[in-house]
């Protein structure tokens, strides 16, 4: 009695699959070109090298970069040493030409009256800021009671620059009281730029 030809064993095949699989990871790679592997391995090769270059060229260009922020200081000193001269020279200048003007009477009244005015109108000016945060829709009273103040030193001052008596008649009053025409007028003034700065800040 013949006997039946024995079915090809599945095993086998697979040891041979594997055999042959052996052999090739023996020989070299086993993952073909286009696998997982492959291509992690291919695309950190090149990404390395493009890194050692940049290192490379970023130490070749580490000298120029130091000469350039040298020369960048350089440039702001000497600038800064030429700007302080000039700043000196023009302080310089205009304290001289300042002192020889408060020295006649006339540059001390402009003095004041400048020195009035920024003073009112900054005054005010910070009143009407804050006067507009608190929400009030209308213009503060203070505007009228200024304009009102105004009115009223400044007719003190041209009946007083007419009565010839003015001083005299208050020659006991301390000097703190005393209102000469210079006062009254520098109280007008003052009221006037309170009344402006208040107006401009409210409306700000």
């Amino acid at each position: 009695m013949r006997d039946a030809p024995a079915p090809a064993s599945c095993g086998g095949d697979r040891a041979v699959a594997v055999a042959d699989g052996s052999r090739t990871r023996a020989g070299g790679s086993s993952r073909a070109p286009g696998t997982p592997g492959h291509l992690l391995f291919s695309s950190t090769v090149p990404a390395t090298t493009a890194w050692v270059a940049a290192g490379t060229v970023n130490r070749q260009l580490a000298p120029l970069s130091y000469a350039h922020k040298l020369l960048e200081i350089i440039f702001e000193f000497l600038i800064e040493i030429v700007l302080q001269v000039v700043i000196e020279f023009v302080l310089d200048a205009g304290t001289t030409a300042l002192g020889r003007i408060l020295a006649t009477r006339t540059g001390r009244i402009a003095a004041d009256i400048l020195v009035i005015i920024a003073v009112g109108f900054v005054a005010g000016y910070a009143w009407g800021v804050h006067v507009a945060d608190t929400g009030q829709q209308y213009q503060p009273r203070t505007i009228w009671v200024s304009l009102a103040l105004t009115a009223v030193a400044g007719s003190i001052a041209l009946y007083a620059r007419r009565d010839l008596g003015w001083g005299r008649r208050f020659a006991a009053v301390p000097p703190l009281l005393r209102f000469p025409v210079s006062r009254l007028a520098g109280v007008a003034l003052l009221n006037v730029a309170l009344a402006g700065g208040i107006a401009v800040g409210f409306n700000a």
